[in-house]
């Protein structure tokens, strides 16, 4: 079974480790970032790549933190901007405040269209 392609951002720091736990698919999953270096606010976390482009671009992509280190970050310290998502895919992007290095961090994210 095919799944979608994850990279990490400079938001996840250099050095970072992307990857999506079992079953999840281009329309809902979990993301799994593992931050590195010195990560940087206010920029791109991971980019999902969809295993194969839609007709159209979803509407929004819903986010929640599904791990300790996400949670603690509350939903303002990551999101989806809307010019993030496309027919090919979308970034998580980092807020003003910077994730800390050396940490596992997991969202779940559900695609609406």
């Amino acid at each position: 079974m095919s799944v979608p392609g994850i990279t990490p951002g400079p938001g996840a720091g250099v050095g970072a480790a992307a990857d999506l736990t079992v079953g999840s698919r281009d329309d809902a999953g979990i993301l799994e970032v593992t931050t590195a270096g010195a990560p940087l606010a206010s920029s791109a976390i991971v980019s999902l790549a969809f295993i194969e482009a839609y007709e159209s671009a979803p509407i929004s992509v819903a986010i929640s933190p599904v791990n300790e280190a996400a949670a603690q970050l509350g939903q303002a310290s990551a999101y989806v901007q809307a010019s993030g998502i496309s027919v090919l895919g979308f970034t998580l992007t980092s807020t003003g405040i910077p994730l800390a290095p050396g940490l596992e961090y997991q969202w779940a994210y559900t695609l609406k269209f």
